[in-house]
């Protein structure tokens, strides 16, 4: 992951923040409860989907 963020900020450096777009893909629903407070597997499983729907439509990700 190191290196994810060294590449990114690299590139973030050399092309200029107009090269890239901060997106929310996807709102997670929090249970009404409030009793949950550990949403880590939810976020796990939803970046695994966007990742996959990202690289079908060949969009460079870090």
């Amino acid at each position: 992951m190191e290196s994810e963020k060294k590449e990114l900020q690299r590139d973030w450096q050399e092309l200029g923040a107009q090269q890239f777009e901060v997106k929310i893909l996807e709102i997670l629903e929090y249970d009404e409860d409030e009793s949950k407070t550990d949403y880590s597997e939810e976020l796990e499983l939803l970046k695994m989907i966007w990742v996959e729907k990202l690289i079908k439509e060949d969009i460079e990700l870090y």
